[in-house]
């Protein structure tokens, strides 16, 4: 059993805590029609990429999925918007047909009324909609835009909404990309070294992490080599220097007293609803 089924899915599978799944991002482009600079370091990644190919077909990402584990859940984000790429539903379908668990982090700024409800008929796991907040996410004015985020809010169940406001919690990818972190976090431990959420790009390339928007820590090609061979190759390797200035790189001891605290946590959280609703 994998890390993925040991957490019960709430409603129609909206996963509470993503620390503990293991997933694969699936970049369907590489460049993004947001503009979300501040903490989305576009040109590190666009400097590093070069003169690649940036839109994935369907038919790569068909191929890339033909040694990913069903237990893997897909995650169409990769540092893109999804939409970019007018093949994404044609993907998130076939992705839906095959028996994949798969999630959409979205701002609908390049999506269509159509689109939306195509996608909410997909019945994705979890849609991550971010929204405008007038500074670092500045939302096209069109009415296409307008309609189609109206239609998101309507149709698509198990939306959790993101903004770049004043209370957004940074997780310091700006800084770790753009090398501009001026303390180490040392020697320790990050949850993605337990459930690896490795990021796919249009060629096949694989990344350790959606951090490495410098591409400076790539595991092998998805489409020349087997899902196992590429998890392995990542886990087998101790410490990577990203990792020094990553605020996800936390020490062992804490790393490990909040997975034992995770546990009461889910259970609570499923049995608190319960009690609510018999009282």
């Amino acid at each position: 059993m994998s890390s993925f089924d040991k957490i019960k899915p709430n409603g129609q599978g909206e996963i509470r805590n993503f620390e503990y799944v293991e997933l694969l991002e699936v970049a369907v482009a590489v460049g993004c029609s947001n503009n979300c600079v501040r903490y989305c370091p576009q040109e590190v990644l666009l400097k590093a990429w070069k003169n690649r190919e940036k839109i994935m077909s369907l038919e790569t990402f068909k191929r890339l999925l033909s040694s990913v584990p069903k237990s893997v859940y897909l995650d169409f984000a990769g540092l893109t918007e999804p939409f970019d790429n007018p093949a994404f539903l044609d993907m998130a379908e076939y992705a839906s047909k095959n028996g994949f668990r798969y999630g959409v982090k979205t701002s609908l700024s390049t999506a269509t009324v159509e689109g939306v409800k195509r996608l909410a008929s997909l019945h994705p796991t979890c849609v991550f909609l971010h929204l405008p907040d007038g500074l670092n996410f500045v939302a096209p004015q069109t009415e296409q835009y307008h309609e189609a985020l109206i239609a998101g809010l309507k149709y698509l169940r198990n939306t959790q909404l993101s903004l770049m406001n004043d209370l957004f919690e940074t997780n310091n990818r700006e800084t770790t990309a753009r090398s501009q972190v001026k303390t180490s976090s040392g020697a320790g431990w990050c949850y993605r070294r337990e459930n690896p959420q490795m990021v796919v790009f249009p060629d096949g390339t694989v990344t350790i992490c959606c951090i490495d928007m410098g591409l400076k820590h790539v595991v092998g090609n998805l489409l020349t080599e087997s899902y196992s061979v590429l998890r392995g190759r990542f886990v087998s390797k101790k410490s990577y220097a990203l990792c020094a200035s990553c605020s996800y790189n936390v020490a062992a001891w804490r790393f490990h007293l909040r997975k034992i605290m995770q546990k009461p946590r889910l259970f609570l959280g499923h049995q608190l609803p319960l009690w609510k609703d018999t009282v």
